[in-house]
């Protein structure tokens, strides 16, 4: 019996960057106005199930993946008490998270886990950026559209947490 050639598998850094262009792609071209809330769901959780697996093979921990998880949970209770919400502030609170992710790329000095956090950083940068700008805010459905991204966000990012730790990911 004949057994058919298998592909050979591709290297894991080849393999993360198809994946990081698809994801980023995803994200990037978005309908127009871009926007998170247009990312498919399904897209969404296919992505982040591989992004959530690259991290955990390439030994980057769970803790460092949930200081930005809980940032974005803070953001989101101002967003959920304030009746008259300042969505300029919250925008800030958004924007501050890219530098502290590049802090963190920066700060690792682990051969496999500085590119894998370097490919979190580009993506939630990425999704940041996808969310409706404060300063265009003008009506209630704009208010809407904004909610709506954010919690996007939220979404992609509690993903990426949850397929990490099913993927094997390490606290510490």
């Amino acid at each position: 019996m004949a057994t058919s050639p298998t592909k050979p598998k591709k290297p894991e850094a080849e393999r993360w960057e198809d994946l990081a262009e698809e994801v980023l792609k995803g994200i990037k071209d978005l309908k127009n106005p871009k926007s998170l809330r247009h990312y498919s769901i399904r897209k969404l959780v296919k992505h982040t199930q591989a992004l959530g697996e690259y991290l955990a093979e390439n030994d980057v921990k769970t803790n460092q993946l949930r200081k930005f998880l809980d940032a974005v949970n803070r953001i989101k209770a101002d967003l959920r008490q304030e009746s008259s919400v300042r969505l300029d502030k919250i925008e800030v609170e958004l924007q501050v998270l890219k530098p502290k992710l590049a802090y963190a790329v920066g700060r690792s000095n682990k051969q496999r886990e500085k590119p894998a956090l370097d490919a979190f950083s580009q993506v939630i940068n990425a999704a940041i950026d996808s969310i409706k700008d404060a300063e265009l805010i003008r009506t209630e459905s704009d208010k809407e559209e904004f909610r709506e991204d954010f919690e996007r966000l939220v979404y992609l990012i509690e993903s990426v947490v949850a397929y990490h730790k099913a993927a094997g990911g390490k606290n510490q």
